[in-house]
């Protein structure tokens, strides 16, 4: 079922000459993610750890190990909350993909800012800095835990994470559709045609890799690429691109969860989130196709 959409909000600014989302008076200030080293080697590109820090009277701040590639700095969305998003350590109740750490991203009820009350719908999301441009050819990697998920109802799908474009559309969407598991769309492009890549069965509580080879362009020779455990799950080939640069948010995004009834808490973990120019700079955990 296609979720249905409502207005979400008016305006995208670059925070810091880069991006800035949707920040009223009574917003909370975003969060910055540091990377604390630049990449290193010419395979699985690392850093030392990058931190996550407060900007405010209060500062708090995490660390987080292992790298993040080319990605460069992270912001949390300023429509989330800051206290839904930490960085746990291996051990307990606490999934780790690889190191020490992971992130851990929780949606709750009410636990929306801003314009997403008015929208009735719930966020916690990151946004690296890194942006994408019309014919650039990018790897992405990531690894992503679903602990003791709890489905949506009635068509609210959350997304997972996302490419949008910096002032525009969505222009591809990783959905968790009740009935069918982890779905990818290109909904600007092609309308709700979701593809599967995790089925339902499969979500729970245990680690997904998840890689992704794209050739962002406005004509017909864009291609997009989703391997997911080694496998191929998506090869889509034509126009990818809208606007003059693309943003990646990873996270959980649920729009207008009013429709879902009941709105049960959701907690993902996120770790390994890599980006760079050859597969061998992303990938940890799956052989790179050949060719």
């Amino acid at each position: 079922m296609r979720p249905r959409l409502g207005k979400h909000w008016k305006k995208e600014e670059i925070l810091q000459t880069l991006y800035k989302a949707c920040i009223k008076p009574n917003v909370p200030i975003l969060l910055l993610v540091t990377l604390a080293a630049g990449c290193s080697g010419s395979e699985v590109s690392s850093t030392s750890g990058f931190s996550i820090s407060a900007i405010s009277s209060n500062t708090r701040s995490w660390s987080e190990d292992n790298g993040s590639g080319t990605w460069g700095k992270f912001h949390i969305h300023g429509l989330s909350k800051p206290e839904l998003v930490s960085v746990v350590n291996a051990g307990g109740s606490h999934p780790v993909r690889a190191g020490a750490q992971s992130i851990r991203i929780e949606r709750r009820a009410g636990g929306c800012v801003g314009q997403d009350c008015v929208n009735q719908s719930e966020r916690t999301e990151i946004t690296p800095e890194g942006l994408e441009r019309n014919g650039d050819s990018t790897w992405y990697a990531w690894s992503i835990y679903h602990k003791d998920y709890v489905w949506l109802q009635n068509g609210v799908s959350p997304w997972e994470g996302q490419f949008k474009a910096l002032s525009g559309p969505m222009v591809m969407q990783f959905v968790m559709d009740e009935h069918r598991g982890m779905d990818v769309t290109f909904d600007h492009f092609e309308g709700w045609r979701p593809r599967s890549v995790i089925s339902k069965s499969q979500i729970n509580n245990r680690w997904h890799d998840i890689l992704v080879h794209a050739k962002w362009s406005s004509g017909a020779d864009g291609l997009i690429r989703v391997w997911v455990n080694g496998h191929l799950k998506v090869e889509r080939r034509g126009k990818n691109f809208s606007g003059d640069s693309l943003l990646f948010r990873f996270g959980i995004y649920a729009p207008q969860i009013n429709r879902a009834g009941s709105r049960p808490t959701q907690v993902v973990y996120f770790d390994e989130i890599m980006r760079g120019p050859t597969c061998q700079s992303v990938s940890q955990f799956m052989a790179c196709p050949a060719g």
